[in-house]
């Protein structure tokens, strides 16, 4: 029996959405293409040539692999811009529009409104209105960092541009963002300063691809006096967005206009990032900041229960420093069990209700070992650059420290197989288990350490080496 046409579309449709993952279908499929079918040929029609463009770059395999599913091998697949989709897409961005500057109109209607006489109030964006510079708490761990945003809030473009900061997660790179955000939006009467995380950014890029709106996204972006990106290690493996990241990039740097930026890692260890944007991000200032010490986590304590109009004894505060000893968050959740516990239950804010909340919550947790951590030390006491680790080479001299990088990454992270793979370059996980097994063979022969890693100090076997690393990494 003949299929009708309009069911093989609909099956060719319902294959591209198991193919691509519903989300992606949703977003460039579901209501930017339509489909037909004309002598054994499977017709995309799209809105425009950029989007047929990168549809057919970045899903053509899926597509065709779905209409052969559902045809036979002889289907063909072409594309083709459809005048009535270009009209939608247009007439939908258009009513997007037109909401907006609506909801705006609105809104400031209603400031301006409820507001005082002769005050006009500026609308924050995008920035937690208590995370300032001023409420930062500043210690050895995060001086450097801190000088240089305060330093950047003050005078934008002038120096340290751009301002790259990384470090684990929950130690305040994102309150030292907004802190920028907030002190050059205070300095200036009309600020043109942009805070978002790289994920608003892409997704913007994504939608303005989709709509057609290009234009319209380069303009507000590249026209800033300050440009804020959180988590920019999201747009890694995304070469489209990296593409316009760094025509962004150029633009506000030719203006002498100012770019912060932070991540987990350093960019070069930043697996799947351009190396042109690598250079970019290294040209400025890149400064680290590590998890606070026990003094700085006693004033972080203070600060926020001073904030709470709840004051702790120094002993408890001592007590919650020295036995927290991860991210900030950890420090600030903490304090909260305690605080609420001794609301709730009445009980006295003492050092003994301090060991009852915080033995119940930590008991014995061990230490939490990050992959980028190991690449950077690994690559330090190996003295490899740890682009290298990531690098396609694969001779002599990097390929056994490599290995080891895989080895102990393995052993000492919660990471997975795959997810070493993709730290280290985008390698598969039947790559890393190799390379673990290699590392795993010659430390059961106890093998010596190749010249080209020995510099006539230190272990010199492998099992020594990995020994002397996994007590650098404990520390």
């Amino acid at each position: 029996m003949k299929v009708a046409a309009k069911d093989i579309v609909s099956l060719v449709s319902e294959k591209i959405a198991q193919h691509v993952g519903p989300e992606r279908f949703q977003i460039w499929f579901a209501n930017g293409t339509k489909f037909s079918m004309a002598e054994n040929c499977l017709q995309v029609g799209v809105p425009n040539l950029y989007v047929g463009t990168w549809i057919e770059s970045h899903f053509g395999t899926e597509v065709k692999s779905a209409a052969r599913a559902v045809v036979g091998d002889e289907v063909r697949v072409t594309y083709q811009i459809d005048p009535q989709l270009f009209a939608q897409v247009r007439k939908n961005r258009l009513d997007s529009e037109a909401d907006f500057l609506a909801k705006e109109a609105n809104s400031e209607a209603a400031e301006a409104k409820n507001a005082p006489i002769r005050v006009r109030k500026h609308k924050r964006r995008n920035t937690a209105p208590l995370k300032t510079l001023d409420n930062f708490v500043v210690g050895e761990t995060n001086r450097m960092a801190y000088t240089a945003a305060r330093e950047v809030s003050r005078n934008p473009g002038k120096t340290f541009n751009p301002l790259f900061i990384h470090g684990p997660s929950g130690v305040g790179k994102t309150h030292l963002l907004q802190g920028i955000s907030q002190g050059a939006n205070a300095k200036s009467k009309r600020p043109r300063t942009c805070y978002l995380t790289a994920e608003q950014f892409t997704n913007q890029y994504i939608l303005a691809v989709r709509t057609g709106s290009l234009d319209g996204f380069r303009q507000r972006y590249r026209n800033l006096d300050l440009l804020i990106i959180d988590d920019i290690h999201f747009i890694a493996a995304k070469k489209g967005t990296q593409e316009e990241f760094l025509h962004t990039f150029n633009a506000i740097d030719a203006a002498g206009k100012q770019i912060v930026m932070a991540s987990d890692a350093h960019p070069k260890l930043i697996c799947q990032l351009r190396q042109t944007l690598v250079n970019r991000f290294i040209s400025g200032l890149v400064v680290r900041v590590d998890p606070p010490d026990v003094e700085t986590r006693c004033q972080i304590l203070e600060a926020r229960a001073l904030a709470m109009g709840k004051p702790i004894s120094p002993d408890v505060c001592r007590y919650l420093a020295e036995r927290a000893t991860g991210n900030v968050r950890e420090l600030e959740g903490m304090l909260i069990s305690l605080l609420a516990t001794a609301s709730l239950g009445r009980a006295k804010l003492d050092l003994a209700l301090a060991r009852q909340v915080v033995d119940s919550q930590l008991p014995g947790q061990p230490l939490v070992v990050r992959g980028g951590d190991v690449i950077e030390m690994t690559a330090s006491a190996l003295h490899v650059p740890p682009a290298d680790l990531k690098a396609r080479k694969r001779t002599r001299a990097i390929a056994l420290p490599r290995q080891i990088t895989m080895y102990l990454m393995r052993k000492l992270t919660q990471l997975s197989a795959a997810d070493i793979g993709n730290a280290l370059g985008g390698r598969s996980h039947a790559t890393v288990l190799a390379g673990c097994k290699k590392v795993k063979q010659l430390l059961d022969a106890n093998a010596p350490l190749p010249p080209h890693l020995y510099h006539g100090h230190g272990p010199r076997t492998l099992r020594g080496l990995i020994q002397k690393l996994e007590r650098l990494e404990a520390k």
